[in-house]
């Protein structure tokens, strides 16, 4: 756009757009295992003020710390006062900002395809799915994506005070990625490979970045590493009070990249080079609907194409578009070597791309000739982007927990929130209320996220100690000793008159018995209701 002002109206409308479609409903989707033992995790930190880092699990504190004053601003000051909408509010506060601070890179992209890489990142469904999922891997991206930006403004400076600003700036970023996920390390290493590339490129073709300028930002990366460090270790000890965190934060990528093979549990999440591609490209389940952003890929091969020949960019700089080039070809290369794959891993390669496809929009619009074609181009840009949020839609809403959704994995699934609804009518009629017992046996000892559900009960026992207890869920088709001693007219209570089980995660099925004089007083006392 040529007016900028127009530009500042229009990336505030897809800002907004972005976060009405983020924030709305996040209590619609059952919690996901891994958001449910990160929520127990901020427990310690929200009720005690403790945080200790796992080198094993959990990944970083910064999800933990960020979302206390969410949770505080609302009065809450426990687990049992947190809700799905102030643990998920942080990720979809993080998906927002992202597509705001585009406007830090409007001169190193075009402001068309800051526009275009903002429609596109807000359309997204693997973007918008994730914003609302209590995981680290939003944060992860926007703070890469931040540090990424600030490095631009330095190089575009003109000031040294301003430019070791934005490079302090950058270091702060840095440092709160390392204290957000381990794989910020693919993060780290392929900004290095890309910057690294655009410089020496660029001494070669002589376009304007000097000497001195590269060796500005590589003395100007000790200021950065140093604001990194204190952030990380300011976190990693939370705040000075647990000293073995920051060398532990060191230390787990032994485990990690023992991970990273598919050894041990992680051979769980072992899958083909390819599979993320396939996610993104296209994804079918049986019979079901067809899932893609092969629009996306499509577009950021040809920014891609263009950036690389340096020709049909417009004003953008070539340098920065090629650094996205490499930067994504990198993070994409190197996700895809790794055995371990969890979808949302791909949201940092996938950010990439979409900056990529928003410069690829653009170059596609300029080679239209004449009016009438250019017109076409821009239709379908606009359809391609519409297709992208209605499935975005579809993927957080109504197919939120659907297994056809290939950002859905290994969910829980309705069945949950369903069963502990149950559960707490019929704990209302037994005198000990949410002190009542309730044991729930699960396959593996793996009860998520069923306890989040009852997370103000005192006496959910998941560890299957207890006996005889008033409710007891236990696995389908399993006859654990203590049940051969349960009286045979324990009620078992089903979830409709079409099925004798409940469904904890896909094919995990579990059955539920409730002791028959509660069950029997439950049953007049909804009854009298009635």
């Amino acid at each position: 756009m040529k007016h900028p002002a127009a530009s500042v109206v229009a990336l505030i409308l897809v800002v907004a757009g972005a976060a009405a479609i983020r924030i709305v409903r996040l209590d619609n989707r059952p919690m996901h295992t891994d958001e449910a033992v990160h929520a127990f995790k901020f427990a310690d930190l929200l009720e005690n003020g403790n945080y200790v880092y796992d080198p094993h699990e959990y990944h970083g504190p910064t999800l933990n710390y960020m979302t206390v004053p969410v949770v505080r601003a609302d009065g809450g000051d426990c687990l049992a006062q947190t809700t799905e909408t102030h643990l998920r509010l942080v990720p979809a506060i993080c998906g927002i900002l992202m597509i705001a601070g585009l406007w830090l890179i409007r001169d190193a992209i075009g402001r068309g395809a800051m526009l275009c890489a903002a429609v596109l990142c807000a359309a997204s469904p693997a973007m918008i799915f994730y914003s609302r999922y209590y995981i680290q891997e939003m944060l992860l991206v926007c703070f890469t994506f931040f540090a990424i930006a600030a490095l631009w403004r330095c190089a575009a400076g003109w000031h040294t005070m301003l430019r070791l600003l934005w490079l302090a700036i950058a270091g702060v970023c840095a440092g709160l990625m390392h204290a957000t996920k381990e794989t910020c390390v693919i993060a780290f290493f392929s900004i290095t490979v890309a910057g690294a590339c655009v410089a020496v490129w660029s001494l070669i073709q002589g376009n304007g970045w000097t000497r001195r300028k590269i060796g500005f930002l590589a003395v100007g990366g000790a200021v950065a590493l140093v604001f990194a460090a204190a952030v990380s270790v300011t976190l990693f000890s939370a705040l000075f009070t647990q000293w073995s965190g920051p060398w532990d934060s060191i230390a787990t990528y032994g485990d990690y990249l023992t991970r990273a093979g598919g050894e041990g549990s992680a051979g769980d999440h072992s899958y083909r080079w390819c599979h993320y591609l396939r996610i993104v490209g296209w994804w079918r389940v049986g019979d079901g609907i067809v899932w893609t952003e092969a629009f996306v890929l499509a577009l950021a091969a040809v920014g891609l194409v263009a950036g690389l020949i340096g020709r049909g960019c417009g004003k953008a700089s070539i340098p920065f578009v090629r650094f996205l080039c490499v930067y994504t070809v990198a993070m994409t290369a190197v996700y895809s070597a790794i055995t371990y794959k969890t979808p949302w891993c791909l949201l940092g390669f996938l950010h990439g791309m979409i900056l990529l496809a928003g410069v690829g929009a653009m170059v596609l619009l300029r080679m239209a000739r004449p009016t009438a074609v250019k017109a076409a181009v821009a239709l379908a840009l606009i359809a391609g982007a519409g297709h992208l949020g209605w499935q975005g839609w579809r993927g957080s809403f109504p197919k939120c927990a659907d297994p056809g959704n290939p950002y859905v994995y290994a969910h829980a699934t309705h069945d949950v929130p369903k069963l502990a609804g149950l559960i707490r009518d019929i704990t209302e009629v037994h005198p000990d209320k949410k002190d009542t017992l309730v044991q729930l046996v699960c396959p593996d000892n793996h009860p998520w996220p069923f306890p989040w559900y009852l997370r103000d009960f005192t006496m959910l026992d998941w560890y299957g100690q207890a006996a005889n207890p008033p409710i007891l869920i236990q696995p389908k088709d399993v006859m654990p000793l203590k049940l051969l001693r349960l009286p045979v007219t324990y009620k078992r209570v089903d979830p409709d008159e079409s099925r004798d089980y409940w469904e904890l995660r896909p094919n995990v099925w579990l059955e539920v018995r409730v002791e028959p004089d509660l069950w029997r007083k439950y049953q007049a006392t909804k009854a009298a209701d009635k």
